[in-house]
């Protein structure tokens, strides 16, 4: 199935408890906003075995911006979306606990700051058993991650870039890389 918002709105924005999207590619969703491609707002959601590409968002996720407590990213790939900000693939929202990203790919996101593949802001959520490559921080830090805390376990980060700090990874405020 595919989701295509063909630059009119968002992709995808899913504010209900416990719900599981599966199998779908999500493509060329744009907001002014957060989540261009996927918002996951304010709730445990699971996202499995999609496809999130050639999305925008004016501020931070232009793939998905994961703002709900325990929202969990499997089995994914998340390539070539835009952020005006930060997290040119994926955002972690500040303060929400439990958001995993697992056994995904990130690749060819930009941000125009900081993380062009992800960007953790507040010390929350897990990358793991993943693939950052090929991602581009164009004037900030972080071209692989962008992380403010938050964890990365047992994942490649290979050919990404940026302009300032941490062309793989940028970790500040006791980020943890194992």
């Amino acid at each position: 199935a595919i989701i295509d918002a063909q630059h009119l709105c968002r992709g995808l924005f899913i504010s209900s408890t416990n719900s599981v999207v599966e199998g779908f590619t999500v493509r060329n969703g744009i907001t002014l906003a957060s989540g261009g491609g996927i918002l996951l707002y304010f709730a445990p959601i699971t996202v499995r075995d999609c496809l999130v590409t050639g999305n925008q968002a004016g501020t931070s996720g232009g793939g998905i911006m994961m703002q709900g407590e325990g929202s969990l990213l499997e089995n994914s790939t998340v390539q070539s979306n835009l952020a005006a900000i930060g997290g040119g693939g994926v955002s972690f929202s500040s303060g929400e606990p439990n958001q995993v990203v697992n056994n995904c790919m990130i690749q060819g996101n930009v941000a125009s700051n900081s993380g062009g593949g992800v960007e953790f802001s507040d010390g929350q959520g897990t990358v793991s058993n993943s693939w950052i490559a090929d991602n581009r921080a164009v004037q900030g830090d972080g071209g692989g991650l962008n992380m403010f805390g938050g964890r990365l376990v047992n994942s490649v980060i290979v050919g990404n870039n940026a302009n300032s700090y941490g062309g793989g990874v940028y970790s500040q405020n006791g980020g943890y890389v194992a």
